[in-house]
């Protein structure tokens, strides 16, 4: 599907690269017993306890196959652990009801001609004639391209809204009635991403189109952008992923990126609710 190959376009060529620049090895086996549990060993069994969840199951009765299967740190702290996690996850849970009960669960098959791609796959979670998405997990810049470029696609079609739903937030993009035009303009620079490094960083270029839509002056949303883009002492920096330190060495954002963000994310950001 496109977006499993527009997300990395800009990265493929230089994977091997990045993996000698910058040294990566695979971590030692640590000799002393984890005491926490995050990362993603926490998203992954955060998505099994939603699923658990969501079927009706009661996630109390899940905690020792958990401990047992070295999902959870041992005694008093796993046991704490794993109610503050699971209780939360409930509540989710109870937050998506109202869009998962119901109705059945469909598919889309998608084959369309779009310029001079071609564009075939299916596309899972249409419920009521609504794409539903959803995941315990704040919404990232990533999962909103995601979602809106499903929808672009199954409004070729049909006029059909999408709901993304996140911890943090949930998002709805209403039927869009010129999705070809949108979609013919992220392919072209899907494109140009398999030949050249895109100057597209989601995370950055998401917050540069976000504040022009919301009023800032373009110094103000480059500003904003940077500062995802370098980092702090607290955080990392987008900047700082491997595959961007290969492809842009320069410190600051390159020149287009501005150009680039708007293109993509402006469509998407005007659209949503």
């Amino acid at each position: 599907m496109i977006w499993q190959n527009f997300q990395t376009s800009d990265t493929i060529s230089a994977s091997e690269t990045a993996r000698i620049v910058s040294g990566r090895k695979d971590a030692a086996l640590s000799e002393t017993e984890s005491f926490d549990i995050k990362g993603l060993d926490q998203y992954l069994l955060n998505q099994k306890l939603l699923e658990k969840s969501l079927s009706g199951a009661d996630l109390s009765n899940f905690f020792k196959i958990k401990l047992a299967a070295g999902e959870l740190p041992h005694g008093t702290v796993g046991e704490c652990a794993y109610r503050n996690f699971s209780s939360k996850i409930r509540l989710f849970s109870e937050k998506l009801m109202p869009y998962l009960q119901d109705s059945r669960q469909e598919s889309s098959d998608i084959d369309t001609q779009i310029g001079d791609f071609r564009i075939i796959g299916r596309i899972e979670g249409i419920r009521s004639q609504r794409l539903i998405r959803f995941r315990y997990a704040v919404v990232t810049p990533k999962d909103r391209l995601s979602a809106w470029i499903h929808h672009l696609l199954l409004n070729m079609t049909q006029g059909m809204s999408t709901i993304l739903i996140g911890s943090d937030k949930i998002i709805e993009y209403p039927a869009v009635r010129e999705p070809y035009i949108i979609l013919e303009n992220l392919l072209l620079r899907y494109w140009q991403g398999l030949r050249k490094p895109l100057h597209f960083f989601p995370k950055s270029s998401f917050e540069y189109a976000h504040a022009l839509i919301n009023g800032k002056s373009l110094a103000e949303a480059s500003e904003k952008a940077s500062f995802i883009w370098s980092g702090d002492g607290h955080r990392i920096g987008e900047k700082d992923d491997s595959y961007y330190r290969v492809c842009f060495r320069d410190e600051n954002l390159p020149d287009r990126f501005g150009e680039i963000a708007k293109e993509i994310f402006e469509p998407m950001l005007l659209s949503s609710k």
